[in-house]
């Protein structure tokens, strides 16, 4: 029998009934919910909670309730090199080949000869259903508090409340879930856990408990292939136990491989996972990780405690990260049910509320699927329901793991950011091995992709046109300026000594390796390619050419930060002086006839005008290269080539545009594309990649199909619009679009780690106030003004108006 849901206007006010839903009292903030008036009718409506490690997707379902779950660790494959020995010849080949303008042979060179295995995929661990009678339920409504990163569903049937309650605690390490009955009916509902995966199920001492074995391979989801999921007895994969209970004042059964409940008027689940995975390098099937009893220790350790006090514990770790940073824009219309807003927003787009929801649901997703000791977030952050995700949900270096971190420095949450450092350092270790099979080099060089395991070799199995993505050895120089950066916010030395330069030292040994004189009296990076862009010549679709405009960002990026870490710990004076060197004779940025920056090192017709990647703008953002100040001209031709590329794409393109249109300065066509990733988008194109991007119902970010890095880009790029800083100046308000008439901020960072808050009116700033870390002299600029402030460690100090 289907589940009837009557919309029926809710008693009180949405507010005041989702409140009530809560069910302690508190008042529910709903300016920070993502509320709707109906179950989940599929993945891309549900609703995401994790705790770095843990994450669960809610459906809400009134007779089906259900969790699809995921662990951090679940990835197909082991500890295996994926490294040809003995390429390097034919880079060099290549590059010969490049020198002399032949890209055509240089890039069937490198397709023929350079591309291998893929990496692996992230996989999920299950779903765990709860099926509940038929119900005639009205006033119904589910929602995701983003201040206290819980969910929640409220509904009456026959006289009863029903209530139910969700978070993934960091604390314990589990998934916690309670639900409640106020009324005449009382709670009964069967549960049942099921994985994916290879595994079997058990239920002993009230404990329903799966066991599960990752694929030893999984082929990435584009690859046509026989047997894409491969379970390899004699290399076994991941293996993963996850435990569920109850605690209930009902009566608990157990039927088979389901636990059931009859009877109660509350009853709290608690759900705990743990792998063997043992680290990057260690073979998981001899790792010797006792993970079934960890996840028992997790269960018992959480059931032993009060809800109140799992809660509490929850609020307690969660609530103090989350409130470091605010943002409110008005008019705001948090009233109406998130999804609603999305389908009005296209036609009335005065719903500024709507944008500061995006900004903090990006901080949410952030908290919650990375924290220390946590694998970095990969293309869908934690949540994923395929076996074969789209692109393998893995480490896309050529941008998408890059931007998953753009917030969260900006918004103060420089903790999010230790398993992407973690990460780093495993790639910093296998890329020495790519470094010298590919290359002869010294060094770490990373390829586009990456994973779990630390593969970052190039992939594709030498396929025609493939060098476009696969070719590409110079994301270890992107990826080392997140070092960078966290050193400049943070200030701390230890970190810069022991993490940030190492790192970021032999990235550079790589690049320096690697230059050759290019015959214009330059040294280049040579052969390049533009991530996944291509050029037409001689009526031929080609990738590489003789270097890049983003190649050469890059290397400037990194041996500019490199010297600056060298000479703040008072080292290398050798490596240093090379790096000045090379440096001077870097390519400069070029322009073509029409004004725009080139993407290559030549004036080449382009075969996409509007391509979704924007990669020679790299110099503008995240980088700092060009800015508007101090360099007109260079700004001036990205603003063409963006204009160039459209105001569409998909969903991270139009989070990396929002972000280059604010370091433009141009909020009103910041505030388009802004327009553009709010389109909302109701089919979920998991089988397929199309180009069109917007919001799901949920506000995952729509490649489509769902990638988390958009929500992240969108997140960032909402920051610049409000603050923005470099070299000792703070630019408050920089791109202020001109229909956020009225809105404020607290808690937004600066390089140097200044805590800034402000509130404006019409478009004048009403009140700013900064808190530095340390005792430093800031110049801040606002409206065409400036002053200098000298700010003491701790001390709010506002400015003069």
């Amino acid at each position: 029998m289907e589940t009837c849901i009557r919309i029926v206007p809710l008693t009180g006010g949405a507010a005041a009934h989702i409140m009530k839903a809560n069910g302690k009292g508190e008042k529910a903030d709903m300016k920070q919910t993502v509320w709707y008036r109906q179950p989940a009718a599929e993945w891309i409506e549900a609703l995401p909670v994790g705790n770095g490690r843990l994450g669960a997707m809610l459906f809400g379902g009134v007779s089906h309730e259900v969790l699809e779950l995921n662990e951090d660790t679940l990835w197909s494959g082991r500890p295996e090199s994926n490294c040809e020995p003995g390429r390097a010849p034919y880079f060099r080949q290549a590059r010969d080949l490049a020198l002399r303008g032949d890209y055509a042979a240089a890039q069937r060179l490198i397709e023929d000869n350079l591309p291998g295995e893929y990496g692996e995929a992230y996989v999920p661990l299950g779903a765990l259903t709860l099926d509940f009678p038929a119900l005639d339920a009205e006033e119904y409504t589910r929602a995701l508090d983003l201040t206290t990163a819980t969910h929640r569903v409220s509904f009456r049937a026959g006289g009863t409340a029903y209530t139910r309650e969700c978070f993934v605690s960091a604390p314990d390490q589990a998934v916690v879930l309670r639900l409640r009955a106020e009324g005449l009916s009382m709670l009964s509902f069967a549960l049942r856990l099921d994985s994916p995966l290879r595994r079997t199920v058990s239920c002993e001492n009230g404990v329903l408990s799966l066991e599960g074995q990752c694929p030893s391979h999984v082929e990435p989801d584009y690859v046509k292939s026989e047997n894409p999921v491969v379970y390899d007895p004699e290399k076994p994969g991941i293996r993963v136990h996850a435990a569920v209970s109850i605690r209930t004042d009902g009566t608990l059964t157990a039927e088979g491989e389901t636990l059931r409940v009859d009877g109660a008027r509350e009853a709290v689940i608690v759900l705990t996972a743990r792998s063997n995975f043992a680290g990057a390098g260690k073979d998981p099937e001899t790792s010797g990780i006792p993970y079934r009893e960890n996840a028992r220790t997790d269960l018992v350790s959480t059931l032993s405690q009060p809800y109140e006090t799992l809660y509490r514990r929850h609020l307690a770790d969660y609530q103090p990260l989350f409130g470091r940073c605010a943002l409110e824009l008005t008019p705001d219309r948090h009233e109406l049910p998130t999804d609603e807003r999305l389908a009005r927003f296209q036609t009335d787009p005065s719903d500024h509320g709507l944008a500061a929801l995006l900004f903090d649901y990006g901080r949410y997703l952030l908290l919650s699927c990375s924290r220390p000791g946590t694998q970095a977030a990969n293309l869908q952050g934690i949540w994923n329901r395929e076996i074969r995700p789209p692109w393998s949900s893995n480490y896309t270096t050529n941008i998408n793991v890059e931007m998953n971190y753009w917030p969260a420095l900006a918004c103060g949450l420089p903790e999010v950011c230790e398993p992407l450092h973690a990460l780093i350092g495993t790639l910093a270790e296998t890329g020495r091995e790519v470094a010298r099979c590919y290359h002869d080099a010294r060094g770490f060089a990373v390829y586009h992709n990456a994973d779990l395991w630390g593969h970052c070799n190039p992939v594709g199995r030498r396929r025609k046109n493939g060098a476009t993505h696969d070719f590409w050895p110079v994301a270890g120089g992107w990826l080392t300026t997140h070092l960078y950066q966290y050193y400049r916010y943070t200030g701390d030395r230890d970190f810069l000594r022991e993490t940030a330069y190492p790192c970021l030292k032999e990235a550079a040994r790589f690049f320096l390796d690697l230059l050759v004189e290019d015959g214009a009296g330059h040294l280049a990076f040579v052969p390049s390619t533009s991530p996944e862009n291509k050029f037409l010549l001689h009526g031929e679709e080609l990738g590489v050419s003789r270097t890049t405009t983003m190649t050469t960002a890059i290397l400037r990026e990194n041996f500019t930060q490199t010297l600056e870490c060298a000479a703040a710990l008072g080292v290398d004076g050798a490596l240093q002086a090379e790096l000045r060197k090379a440096l001077d004779r870097l390519p400069p940025y070029e322009t073509g006839e029409d004004g725009r920056l080139l993407e290559w090192s030549e004036e080449l017709e382009e075969w996409d005008p509007t391509h979704r990647h924007v990669s020679h703008l790299f110099g503008l953002y995240p980088a700092r290269q060009i800015t508007p100040d101090r360099t007109p001209a260079l700004a001036e031709a990205c603003r063409r080539s963006l204009e160039r590329r459209s105001d569409d794409g998909t969903g991270w393109s139009l989070g990396w545009k929002l972000c280059l249109w604010a370091r433009l300065r141009d909020g009103d066509h910041a505030h388009r594309i802004l327009r553009q990733q709010l389109r909302l988008t109701r089919a979920d194109k998991q089988d397929a990649h199309h180009m069109g991007g917007g919001t799901y119902p949920n506000l995952f970010d729509a490649h489509p199909p769902f990638q988390i890095d958009g929500n992240f880009g969108a997140c960032a790029g909402i920051a610049e619009l409000l603050l923005q800083s470099a070299d000792g100046v703070i630019d408050l308000l920089p791109a202020l679009p001109s229909e956020w008439r009225e809105g404020s901020f607290t808690g937004l960072r600066t390089d140097g780690g200044i805590a800034v808050s402000a509130a404006w009116r019409d478009g004048a700033l009403l009140r700013a106030e900064l808190t530095a870390l340390r005792d430093c002299v800031v110049i801040v600029r606002w409206g065409g003004r400036k002053q200098t402030l000298i700010l003491r460690a701790g001390i709010p100090t506002g400015c003069a108006f």
